[in-house]
Formats: structure tokens, sequence, C-alpha cells
């Protein structure tokens, strides 16, 4: 694989136009190396990578109490430090051929990424890892579409300041905008409202998929899901608060319940309604056929999310696949890439960059160094070189 820095000068008219190809690496004792060590798998990490470090600064975002923001920043460069080190660690280990070294190398980066089937949380109670793991030739992935059982009564969200909040918490939010001077406050129609729930049963033909050993088995997914929107700082964010899905795959049928202990199961919303849908759920056998062994009691699962302007649908998976180990979703770009956040990586990603690179822009330090300097120019190009899109 290219090194870091070998992205320096783009040629005129560059397009590398390559996408994202997935390696799978297996977990276990009985790891095997041979092939650990490719451009694809190389890639595959490096995104993987990409995607811890975003999450974890991303989770620092939302901290309204300056020291403890501080400290989560700290946890994530700690974490960031150690994954980039545990890299150079694997990518040296690969240089050397020993099927040893690259064992021990990956063990260590699989001890950082990984959640064990459940989320790692970090020092602060936040989730700092959250992807499921399967095995190397392994995957499941969702395709569900659910609609709400009745009607959505829509309620006003406050705007202070250029932030979103609900009715309960926007009180707090407006006392403290005040005492800095800077009061805003506006209405705008939308969302659910404050405290509510709201079910979504899902809709016929929605599917599952479960992939291992070459074989694939698709099935169909039954149930419902329920969401409730809290009174936090964002009206963007919501807590699943039920699920009752039932998996027919195979011939057998499956349960898979919310695990409503976990406190950290959400849904995260951006402006246009696309997102994540994060859980822990527990699955089980409802006839005489075994739990498959990719679907484990508990698992901690991380799916793209999208929901209409209505918020009367959702659509969860949207094909994307919940992917093995060191896992990463070929619906969603490179974080680092994907600059304009946009859902493609392309020219204006490009563009934007070098625009905020120029003018020393916050968000041009993609390495999360506390300045825009060259080295982050040489960190964007490469990832934007490698999943750039023609």
């Amino acid at each position: 694989m290219n090194s870091p820095r070998s992205f320096l000068r783009p040629r005129a008219g560059f397009r590398h136009g390559l996408r994202v190809s997935l390696a799978f690496l297996a977990a276990g004792a009985a790891l095997s190396v041979s092939g650990c060590c490719s451009d694809s798998d190389k890639k595959s990490l490096q995104e993987m990578i990409d995607r811890a470090n975003d999450r974890n600064f991303k989770a620092c975002d939302t901290i309204p109490d300056p020291t403890l923001r501080a400290a989560c920043i700290t946890n994530a460069q700690n974490q960031q430090t150690a994954l980039v080190t545990a890299y150079a660690n694997y990518l040296s280990a690969c240089a050397t051929g020993s099927s040893q070294r690259i064992k021990e190398a990956l063990d260590a980066l699989k001890e950082l990424l990984k959640p064990l089937n459940r989320p790692v949380i970090g020092a602060l109670g936040m989730v700092v890892n959250s992807e499921m793991v399967l095995g190397k030739d392994e995957s499941v992935c969702f395709s569900i579409e659910l609609r709400s059982e009745g009607s959505i009564v829509p309620q006003d969200y406050v705007i202070v300041n250029d932030r979103k909040y609900l009715p309960e918490a926007a009180g707090n939010a407006a006392l403290a905008a005040d005492q800095d001077k800077g009061l805003a406050v506006a209405t705008a129609p939308g969302d659910f409202q404050a405290n509510g729930r709201v079910t979504y049963a899902v809709v016929p033909g929605s599917t599952m998929c479960l992939t291992a050993s070459g074989m694939t088995l698709t099935g169909t997914v039954e149930g419902s899901l329920s969401i409730s929107s809290t009174a936090v700082d964002t009206s963007g964010a919501y807590a699943p608060t039920d699920a009752r899905l039932v998996i027919n795959l195979g011939g057998s049928t499956y349960a898979m319940t919310l695990d409503t202990s976990c406190m950290h199961n959400a849904m995260t919303l951006d402006a246009d309604g696309r997102g994540t849908l994060a859980m822990r759920v527990h699955f089980v056998s409802t006839g005489s056929a075994a739990l498959p062994a990719r679907l484990p009691e508990g698992a901690w699962m991380v799916l793209p999310v999208e929901r209409n302007a209505s918020a009367t649908q959702l659509r969860i998976g949207n094909g994307g696949s919940l992917l093995s180990g060191l896992s990463v979703f070929p619906t969603l770009p490179n974080p680092i890439a994907d600059f304009d956040r946009d859902g493609l990586v392309d020219d204006a990603d490009l563009d934007s960059f070098l625009r905020a690179l120029a003018d020393k822009l916050p968000a041009a330090d993609v390495n999360r160094d506390g300045v825009a300097d060259s080295l982050d120019y040489e960190m964007f190009l490469d990832r934007w070189s490698n999943w750039s899109q023609p």
C-alpha cells in the first residue's frame, strides 16, 4: 500500500477512482495471516481507524461542560495515538513477512477496534467503539423499511444561537445564551414531540442476510421498533425504547429484542434525517434450530438509518452490510475524504478542503493535532486519492 506521504503532489487531472475494497480479517487464536497484508487489508484497516477516531472526537462535541469536554478530547487523542501506533506496528510487521509478528500486530489492533460484541465505554461513559465483530468471510446485512402506526403530531422546536433544542431543554440553553449576551431564539415546526414515543411497524418485504463460509442465507424480517424523543440539547437524538423483530432465516425463526438496560442505545440524525441507529440487541431461537454463531445472544450494532421529513418512515441498513471483524459500512464514505459530508468523495471535497486549509480553518485539522498544516494536507490527500469516486 502507498504510504501516508505518497500523495503529496496531485497530478493534473488526477483521478484515482478507486472504490473501497473490503478485506475481512479472521478473529480468534486460529487467525490465518495469509493475505492479511494485502493493499486492500491495509486500506480497510485505515478506514476503520479513521472511523473510530471520527466517532471518538465527535462524541466530545455534544458535551456542554468545558472541563469534561477537554477530558473527552484528551481521551480521544490518546486513543488516536494508540491506533496510529498499532497501525504503524502492523505495517512494520507486514514488511518483515513474519507470520507471528503480523498476528501479534493484528491482535493488538483488534483489541483497540473491536467491542467484543458490546460497546466499549470510555472513562467518561462514552462509547469509544461500536462495531459488531464477525469472522473473515462473514457478514450480516439488513434492509428494513418501517412505517409509523398512526399519525405523528409535529411539535415546534426552539433554535437558540443556531442550534435546535426540544422545548424542555431550550430553557437552560436560552438562559446560558442570555448570560453570554448572545440570545437568539426562534421557533420552527417539525420533529417528534418532546418525550414522545412513536412505534414503527416493519413493512413486508424487509430482509436480512447472513453470509458465512461462502454461503448466503436471505430471510425476511417482521415486527416493530419504538423510538422515543428525549429532552436533550439537540432534537436530532432519539432513544430506541423497544424492538421486537422476528427473523425468518433458512427455515428457522429467531427473535431480536432490544437490550433496554444499555444506556447507549441511540438514534442520531442530521438535519436531512440521515444518521445511525446504535443499539444492543438480544437474539434467541424461537424454534428447534440452534442460534447461528453469527447471531450472538447479545450484539452491539450500528446501522445506517434514514427518516423521512414527516417522521412517518424509517429505512434501516439501506442494503449496507454490518461487516466482519474489523468492519466498515460500504454505504458510508471515508470520514476524512468526504470533507463536505455529502455522502460522496469527489472533486468538491478536494476543493473544499484546500480552501479550508488555506484559511487555516479548524475543519482542515483532519489529523486532530490542533493545527491545520501540511500534515493535514498529506493525510487528506492520501484518503481522498484512495476513496475518490469517478
